[in-house]
This record gives structure tokens, sequence and C-alpha cells, in this order.
């Protein structure tokens, strides 16, 4: 009974010997072979034998079951190895002694090998193989106190440790960056390993590190709100955890990753405040780096607003003046000037930036601070001389610019250095201009042109020349510009320019209108090619355009503004317009020039010579209409051939104020002649719907009305008459009207 109590666990035990606990102390040996100093590369090991060499004839005699013979000569092979060697022979020889019935001879062997090497590599398999012998050898109780004290120490806490270690070592290496880039790093597999190291770890020093690792891989991971939470447990379960002060700054970190500026503030200044006086390196490098992100927190180096760059430059400068010689103190002194130049403070800036070239305000002593030194010197002075083009001060830009190039001949922004000098000195003559110093911008573009032959800027300097001149009203001396502009550069853009420049000025100042389309055909450079044609077009078309100025008095003579072109007789045709009729039919006023007129015999026509006239010449002119005022007129102007032109023409002493809504209609009928309120004019109103509503004015001339139901002010329009003369002789219409009516000819 006895037995068959004891065998199922030793059976057990058995299993887990050959599995884990080898597995555990191969660890345990490997651990101590990392901690030697002669320990081998980790490329080397992973092509390492596990196990010694065992003979073919070694490996025949046991397949033959001549253990005897076997033993014999593991016997020889154990005495003749070294170390971890000797384990193994003793191991395989204890097997053959139990295969072969020698019970107590293979209890010895395994025994011995045990003592002399207890934590060995081969140590978990030699208490297995014993524990299997005594199991054989009908001594139960032995083999359970073998097993039991191998499961226990496979438990026991440390080892848990140590495994959570190896998991630990794998997330390092995925860490890690791959110098050959045979593996890209996952920091969320470190993440997910470490995850498990930390649920199998026991001691509270080992968790304690695993959470710090698991923070560190989360923020390399990018997944900051998983940090945060890591950061918490920290700082709760760890309450005196040797990385605290490095957790505190990694939760300000991430909190500042999610947008919680305010918050990663209020992190990193108690961190500062509780390491003030700390008096180790470690410590203080920390409470630096929690300084020199407090900053960041302010929108460093762009903040937003102008309160933010205030306290922003504050916290900068705070953290330059405690620790100079930090590696961030070079980027620091730089964005403050870049935090300036961002919030438009250019002065400011441009301070900020010869402090930082002076550098009194940090120290270099790392080869990061070095680095950093040599590039932002090149960008703070290319930055100056931006500054102050932007501030308009272009000389100084120029010298700041050339200061660049002394300094940094091969610097990033050599290119845009010398480029920018020449559009400085462009911004020179620009500015010179605008002061009306003509000679002397002129004077400007000549040098740059002189000097710089062979800039694609060059043509548009030489334009610049000859339009300046036009600025003097020196026609000869532009035309004299331009055409040295024209032989030099004769397919230029700016060429084009000069040439449509010049043949303007012979239409529009000197009047040589076939000179002009004459030098307008003979332009060839886009995009002034096509205008030139187009001008030309222009200049030969027979245009018209009549304009019926405003709404005429009694006793004014009617008139009409005509433009026309290439047209050198008009003929004028007026019909009396029965205006009360047309709004009661069309429920409009507009649209007169779409009536058929021409089977009606006009109340007057007449002809007229255009004034002045002269081929492609533009000619605007008024001409007195031979019709009487107060009435409503369809006025028709042609050239008796291709072009006409029809108008209205309204004549009355009654005008009128009309306000609409959805609800009401509020017009005042005004007597222009008196300056009075009109009684009892007639409001014609067309609500768009095919009906004429119809009211009067009171005795003040006031109209107001109040709709059945809503109607759309912008449907509305309507007409307002003398009460006492029904045909016009007083008239009230729309503003639009009134103040003028323009009609262009066509064919």
């Amino acid at each position: 009974m006895a037995r068959l109590k004891h065998q199922p666990f030793v059976w057990l035990a058995g299993l887990f010997l050959a599995g884990a606990s080898a597995l555990i102390a191969g660890i345990d040996g490997n651990k101590e072979k990392e901690n030697d100093k002669d320990v081998a590369p980790a490329a080397k090991r992973a092509i390492e034998k596990i196990a010694p060499d065992l003979p073919a004839e070694v490996a025949s005699d046991l397949q033959a079951k001549r253990y005897a013979q076997a033993g014999a000569r593991l016997e020889k092979l154990e005495q003749a190895a070294k170390g971890d060697d000797r384990g193994f022979y003793a191991w395989v020889r204890g097997i053959a002694s139990r295969m072969d019935g020698k019970t107590v001879e293979a209890r010895t062997i395994l025994r011995k090998a045990i003592e002399a090497n207890p934590r060995g590599l081969w140590a978990a398999k030699l208490r297995g193989e014993l524990a299997a012998v005594e199991l054989v050898s009908g001594r139960p109780e032995q083999a359970e106190l073998l097993a039991r004290a191998e499961v226990e120490a496979l438990l026991d806490d440390s080892r848990k440790d140590r495994l959570a270690a190896i998991y630990q070592g794998f997330a390092e290496r995925l860490l890690a960056a791959d110098p050959l880039q045979l593996q890209a790093r996952d920091p969320e597999g470190a993440y997910s390993l470490l995850a498990q190291a930390h649920e199998l770890a026991k001691s509270k020093t080992r968790r304690a590190e695993l959470r710090f690792a698991m923070i560190q891989a989360g923020q390399a991971a990018g997944n900051h709100p998983r940090a945060i939470q890591d950061c918490q447990i920290y700082l709760r379960d760890f309450p005196k955890g040797k990385d605290r002060p490095a957790v505190r700054l990694a939760l300000g970190e991430a909190e500042m990753a999610v947008g919680q500026a305010m918050q990663a503030r209020l992190t990193w200044t108690d961190l500062a405040r509780d390491l003030k006086s700390s008096d180790t390196k470690e410590l203080q490098a920390i409470r630096a780096r929690a300084l020199y992100a407090i900053p960041k927190s302010y929108g460093m180096p762009k903040p937003p607003n102008a309160t933010w760059l205030s306290l922003g430059v504050a916290a900068s400068k705070r953290a330059l003046a405690e620790y100079p010689s930090d590696p961030k103190a070079v980027r620091a002194a730089y964005e403050i000037g870049e935090a300036f130049m961002h919030q438009g403070r250019y002065d400011d800036a441009i301070a900020a930036f010869k402090e930082f070239i002076k550098a009194d305000s940090f120290k270099v002593e790392t080869d990061e601070a070095r680095r950093d030194r040599a590039e932002l010197t090149m960008s703070a002075t290319f930055d100056i001389a931006n500054l102050l083009q932007f501030e308009q001060k272009y000389q100084d830009a120029i010298e700041a610019y050339k200061s660049y190039l002394a300094q940094f001949p091969n610097g990033p922004n050599s290119a845009d250095a010398q480029r920018l000098i020449l559009d400085n000195r462009l911004a020179i003559a620009a500015e010179l201009l605008r002061q009306e110093k003509y000679e002397k911008a002129r004077e400007s573009w000549r040098e740059f042109a002189k000097e710089n032959p062979l800039d694609f800027r060059v043509p548009q300097t030489l334009y610049l020349i000859g339009s300046s001149y036009l600025l003097e009203k020196k026609q000869a001396e532009a035309e004299k510009a331009w055409e040295a502009l024209s032989s030099k550069f004769p397919d230029s853009e700016p060429a084009g320019h000069a040439e449509y420049e010049v043949a303007s000025l012979l239409e529009n100042d000197k009047g040589d209108l076939e000179g002009a389309i004459e030098r307008y055909r003979k332009i060839k450079v886009e995009p002034w090619r096509s205008q030139a044609l187009m001008r030309v077009a222009v200049m030969k078309a027979k245009s018209l355009v009549v304009v019926t100025p405003k709404m005429f008095r009694s006793g004014e003579t009617p008139k009409l503004k005509i433009a026309s072109r290439n047209i050198e007789k008009l003929t004028f045709t007026a019909y009396k317009l029965d205006l009360e009729s047309y709004f009661r039919k069309k429920q409009t006023l507009s649209g007169v020039e779409a009536l058929d007129i021409g089977l009606v015999a006009p109340d007057a026509e007449w002809t007229i010579e255009v004034p002045k006239y002269s081929k492609y010449k533009p000619i605007e002119t008024e001409y007195s209409l031979k019709v009487a005022v107060p009435g409503a007129y369809v006025v028709k102007v042609t050239d008796e051939r291709t072009f006409q032109a029809t108008t209205l023409v309204l004549g009355g002493d009654l005008d009128s104020i009309v306000k609409t809504s959805r609800y009401q209609l509020l017009v005042y009928a005004q007597d222009m002649k008196t300056g009075k309120g009109r009684a009892n004019a007639r409001v014609l109103v067309a609500d768009g719907t095919g009906k004429i509503v119809e009211a009067k004015t009171g005795k003040d001339g006031v109209l107001l009305m109040y709709w059945d139901k809503p109607r759309d002010p912008g449907a509305l329009s309507y007409l307002v008459l003398d009460g006492a003369n029904a045909a016009g002789s007083g008239l009230g219409v729309p503003g639009a009207i009134s103040q003028g009516l323009t009609a262009r000819a066509y064919l």
C-alpha cells in the first residue's frame, strides 16, 4: 500500500524532472556562466553543444544491452572529463548500471556526481535518475524525498525571479537596435514579455524593476495612455522603489504625449522641487531633465500665444541657469530665439539668437552638446539674416547672409544665403522705387544686372528700369530702356511685357492706333502675344454701349451716354411707351429690348455723325434725345448695319421709396418739385403670381399695406403713378431704373 501510495507522485516528479527541472537547472547554470567574465558571446553560445559527444562504441554497447562494458567505458570518460561534462557521463553511467540491475552501484555513482557538483548543469538530471533508482529499488520514500526537494526547489521564488530575468533578457533584445538590421525593434513584443515576467516574478525588487521596464517599453511603442497607467501603478505599489524619480519623469513625458500639458507641467515641477536637495549625480540628472521638459508644456519652441511664450522662455532660462552643462542646454537656448520668432517678436528673436551664438548661457561639455552647438549656430546665424529681411532691413540682412557664408561656406543654407543676398538687393531697389527715388532704384537694378548677368531675374530688372521712367512721365527713356531689354533677351517674358507696354503707349498716350496695332502684332512671347492679339481684335471690331444715366425731370433734355468704336454715324429711334399698360402686361419694367417695335411707327427718328470719329478710336460722348418728358420712351440706337442697342428712357417728377417684407409693403411717393409727399399716387404691385395689387398713398404720400398671406419680397415689382394722369404725368420707378440703364449693342 505504501508503494502504491507514493508511486503517483514519484512518477509525476520524474516527468517534471525530465523537463522543466532540467530547463531551469540549465538556466541557472547559464546564468552563472553569463556572470563569468570569460563567458562566450551570445552568438557563440547559440551554436555550442548542449551535451558532450557520446562515443559510438558506448552507444552501441547500450543499444546491445552490454551495460557493464558501456559502464566501464563511461567511467574512463568521466575521469578524463572536466566540469559539467563529468556530470553528463556519470548520469549516463548511472542509467547503464540501473538498466543492468545494479541499483546499489547506480546509487553510488549518482550520489558521488551530485555531491561533486550540486549546482552543475546536469545536477537535476542526476537527481531525477537517482529518484528513479530508489523507486526501482523499492524505496519510494527516498524517491519521494528527492522528487519533493527538486519540485520545491523549482517552485522557489528565487528561481521564478531568475526565470523572469530570462524573459526580461529577451525583451531587451526586442527593444535594442540591431546594428546589422537583421531584426526590427518590437516594443510591443517586448512589453508582452515583460508583462509575463512581471506576473512570474515574486520579489518586490524584481517586480519594481520589471514594471519600470514595462513603462519604457510602452513609451517606445507609443502607447502613452498605457505608460501613464503603468507609472501610476509603480508609484502606488513601490513607494520606496529605486526608480521612482525616473518613473515620475516618464509619467510627465507620457502625459505630455497625450496632450495633458498642464498635468505634465505639475508632474515635472513637483519632481524638480522634490529633487532639489538630492546629492547624487543620477538624481540631479533627472531633475535637469524635468526642468528642461517644463518649457515643452508651454508649447516651446512654438508657443501658441504671448502668455505661454513668456512662461516658456522663463522656464527655459531657469533650466539654463541651474544646469548650464546639461546636454539639452544648447538646444534650449536656441529654442528661446525660435519661440520669439514664432510669435513674430523679431527683435527679441534676433537678440536671443545673438545671445545663443555668444554661448554665455550654457556650457558645451558632451558630444551631444557639441553636435547641437555646431548645427544650431549655423541655424541661428541664418535665422538672424532672415529676421532682418522680414523687418525690411535689407542691407543689414545682406551683411548677415554674407557673415553666414563666411563662417559656413558649405553650410546647409549656403545656397539659400547666396540667393537671398540677391533677393535683398532687389528688395532695396523696390523700396527706393516706393520712396520715389527713381534714379537710385535704377542704379541698383543696373548694378544688379551688371554683377549677375546670368541671373534669371536680370530681364525683369531691365523691365523695371523702363517702367520706372513711366512713373516720371518719361516715355522716351522708358522705350529706350525696353529696346535694350528686347535686344538682349528677345524671348523673355519681361521683353514681351515691355513690347506690349510700348504698343499700349502708342494706343492710349500717343493716339497712334495703326502704329499700336502694328506693334501688337509683332509680339511673339506669351502671355503677351495672346493679350496683344485680343487687343488688336478689340481695336478693329465695332462696339456700341448705350447708357441711360438717370431719370429725367420736367424741363430737362433727356440724354444718352454712348461709347462706340469704328462706327461713323448713329441712328436714333424713339417710341413712346404706355408704362402702365406695359407693367400690367409684363408685371415688370425690364425686358424692353425684347419689344417688337420694328412694325410700329416711331415717335421720333434722327441720325447723327459720331463726333471726332477716327478709325480704331473709342469715342465716348453724350447725345441729346428729341423727346419730351415727362413720359417713358423705348430708344433704339443703331449703326444701320449690324449693331443696335435698346434702352428705356424715363422722365417724371415723382419719385418713390419702397420697403417690403413677407408681411407688408411700405411706399413713400415724393413730388420732386416741391419735396413733399404726393397724395393719392397710385401704386401697382406685381406679386409674381400673375395678379396686380393696386392701392393709393395717403395725404402724406405714404402707403402701408399688409398682405393677405406671406409673400416673397424678392418676387415683387412695382410702379408708382401720379393719380391725376394714369398715362404717366408722374412716374415712380425702382431705384435701379431711375439711376440709369445700360444697354449693350447686339447683332
